[in-house]
């Protein structure tokens, strides 16, 4: 396993994030090199090289987290088996929600969203989060956006802001 884990240099190109880092709970940062042509990373979170893709998130980190503005997609298993993480901001860009990201987030306590449309998300997406408890926040003139959505819909308390 990988339970003493505490972080990772992200120095290949050939770098896949299928769920590989679910258990490593001592995780805190993902690090790249500059002249790494395909990652970035900030704050210890892991991106593609533009900043408009999450890829991963480490397990270990604190229990807020605000996504930056240039994400526009959150990628597949990015924040899967965050146990730490209650509250996430997610920017005003984004537009896809990937299998699986914040599967087994178990103790998510709220999303605010500040996009305007809907992200496109898949079932799996939120799997294992509390949707009877955790409290997604939406803007005011997207609540019915939120509400109507086969998968935002499915929060039992979606707020306006």
């Amino acid at each position: 396993g990988c339970e003493s884990l505490e972080s990772v240099r992200v120095e290949t190109e050939q770098f896949s994030n299928e769920c590989l880092f679910a258990g490593c709970t001592k995780l805190a940062s993902f690090t790249t090199n500059e002249d790494n042509r395909l990652f970035s990373s900030k704050d210890g979170v892991l991106f593609d090289k533009e900043g408009k893709g999450l890829i991963a998130y480490p397990n270990a980190k604190e229990s807020d987290y605000e996504v930056p503005a240039s994400v526009e997609k959150i990628g597949k298993c990015s924040f899967f088996d965050c146990e730490n993480l209650k509250n996430i901001i997610l920017p005003f860009h984004l537009i896809e929600i990937e299998r699986a990201a914040f599967s087994n987030c178990h103790h998510l306590e709220s999303i605010k969203l500040f996009a305007a449309n809907p992200p496109h998300a898949i079932e799996s997406s939120f799997a294992m989060v509390d949707k009877h408890k955790c409290v997604l926040y939406v803007p005011n003139s997207s609540l019915s956006l939120y509400k109507k959505h086969p998968i935002w819909g499915a929060f039992d308390n979606i707020v306006g802001f």
